[in-house]
């Protein structure tokens, strides 16, 4: 079963981002080709729904047309309306005793590197337009069919037809803790019960790394699961650092796992092939040392820059103050700008010496 409970990391040091944040679309172009392996996603339903058993098998999902189109009903209703999926697929299974392939469920998968505070209705639709679709096909496989009873073929739906059940799983890319509405009910601007009991709810399926416990991330059997983890703990130094070297998995990753961690994250992180595999452990003590050694350098010129202010202040506070601003500049190694801050700084912009 999913994890609802709530687990809190400490924020502390978190890794070192570039300077430029990757484009929105790009980010879940990059989550969407990594979900888009079918293992990785039975792994995602197979956690979700049956606690980490292995009960989808990849092998019976196919794809499906992520383009859902829903015609609105009567005469008059002539603008479609299109909206595009992430990822779906139906999970076929063949039954023993007949060997007839029988859609079990419809499996949908919406990526978000962004929390979005519209994703109940907008999941929803999704839903709505996929059950829609299964009637109109019914209707069509019953047009001019007879034996039909009169509500039957108004209905185009026979009385005995099922429809498949479809499931939306959302999957947050993101450290932070998802802060949106989780449920229709949170959306509406009255909280009056009198009215809410009477308006079916809709709430969202969900998986977000800030939630997930170290049991629940041993549940995943793909490097979905090194995936999440290490979103949820990238804002978290030693505890990153911790889980990293202390999984194996983490030193034959594969590239678009790495590429998913590192611009999800914006890590300012290098890939260290070992073969046509990324060694993470590596990647992040490579990084670790590159900004002990940047960190280095700017306090070596801080220590400089400090003890050249110092200089010029002792110049500026010499009895009688016989030395004047581009003396001290030239023997400080500071701007005259700068000593003429510095001499301000103690209150001494209005002497002579200062303006000399």
């Amino acid at each position: 079963m999913a994890s609802k409970r709530n687990i809190k990391t400490t924020k502390t040091t978190k890794l070192k981002s570039t300077s430029k944040r990757l484009p929105g679309g790009k980010l879940d172009i990059d989550s969407k080709v990594f979900m888009l392996d079918v293992d990785r996603f039975a792994d995602a339903f197979n956690y979700f729904i049956y606690g980490g058993e292995k009960v989808i098998d990849p092998a019976d999902l196919e794809s499906m047309d992520t383009t859902a189109i829903a015609l609105p009903y009567g005469d008059n209703a002539r603008a479609p309306i299109q909206k595009f999926r992430d990822i779906l697929k139906k999970w076929v299974v063949k039954r023993p005793k007949n060997a007839v392939y029988a859609v079990c469920a419809i499996f949908g998968i919406e990526n978000q590197s962004e929390i979005s505070y519209v994703m109940p209705p907008r999941n929803m639709l999704y839903d709505a337009i996929g059950y829609d679709e299964q009637i109109r096909n019914a209707r069509k496989s019953y047009k001019n069919k007879r034996g039909l009873t009169r509500a039957e073929r108004m209905s185009g739906f026979k009385k005995t037809d099922k429809l498949i059940p479809i499931v939306t799983l959302v999957i947050y890319f993101g450290a932070d803790d998802w802060d949106a509405p989780r449920s229709l009910k949170e959306m509406f601007s009255t909280q009056d019960e009198r009215i809410l009991q009477f308006v079916q709810n809709y709430e969202i399926n969900l998986i977000e790394p800030y939630k997930l416990s170290e049991e629940d991330l041993k549940t995943f059997t793909t490097d979905l699961g090194l995936a999440l983890k290490f979103i949820k703990y990238s804002k978290d130094e030693e505890k990153l650092d911790k889980a990293v070297h202390e999984d194996k998995r983490y030193r034959s990753l594969e590239r678009d796992a790495f590429d998913l961690m590192k611009d999800i994250t914006n890590a300012d992180i290098e890939p260290i092939m070992r073969g046509d595999k990324v060694d993470m452990c590596a990647a992040l003590d490579a990084m670790r040392m590159k900004e002990r050694q940047a960190g280095r350098a700017e306090g070596i010129t801080v220590g400089i820059d400090q003890a050249n202010e110092r200089v010029a202040r002792d110049m500026l506070l010499e009895k009688g103050q016989p030395f004047t601003i581009p003396m001290i500049a030239k023997i400080s190694k500071l701007s005259e700008d700068v000593i003429r801050g510095i001499a301000k700084s103690l209150g001494l912009d209005g002497l002579d010496f200062a303006v000399k």
